[in-house]
């Protein structure tokens, strides 16, 4: 049930904003805040070396009972709570190098190839600070994932549930297309 609800204020946003690609993180964990890098990925499949992923700020959080969102490279400047001001891009040629999120390369050639991929995270324990998992979690969408839809961590217990949901606009002639990371406790 609780899943039914959050994908109903998901698709409600979309339709209301009316907005193409987004990464949306859900941190329902009364235990844990996530501490994560966000990265977009070749969906072409012809180039899995290509990333782009936050650069500033290098670590993206969403605290107890938070909401993260985000458009695309530069319309999340206006849409997310924590937005980011500097991009990686690492094509597997060049050596990694970072731009402004308002750089053509960003508004132009990368969201013709690129969509949200996957996320490397730490779950941490907000009274301690320390890091209490550690984790990888992918795109089932994902043509390069090597593990789609697994969590790749160092002790994830299972008090904790993550998913990656890809889902697209069920209303015929809508390109709308969402990427939702959920976090709850069980």
């Amino acid at each position: 049930m609780k899943k039914l609800i959050i994908l109903s204020s998901i698709f409600s946003s979309l339709f209301a904003y009316s907005q193409m690609a987004h990464l949306v993180i859900f941190n329902n964990s009364t235990k844990y805040v996530y501490h994560g890098q966000i990265a977009a990925g070749d969906f072409t499949g012809s180039n899995c070396a290509l990333t782009v992923k936050n650069f500033d700020p290098s670590v993206v959080k969403a605290n107890l009972g938070e909401e993260l969102r985000y458009e695309d490279f530069k319309g999340q400047m206006n849409s997310s709570i924590y937005p980011v001001n500097m991009w990686e891009i690492n094509d597997g040629v060049v050596p990694p190098y970072t731009v402004y999120p308002w750089d053509p390369i960003l508004s132009y050639d990368m969201p013709n190839i690129t969509k949200w991929a996957f996320t490397e995270f730490d779950l941490i324990d907000p009274n301690t600070g320390n890091t209490a998992y550690t984790g990888q979690l992918q795109s089932p969408a994902y043509p390069c994932a090597s593990y789609p839809n697994h969590i790749t961590t160092i002790g994830l217990p299972t008090n904790v549930y993550m998913e990656w949901i890809y889902m697209t606009d069920p209303i015929p002639g809508n390109t709308n297309t969402i990427n939702a990371v959920i976090i709850n406790d069980l």
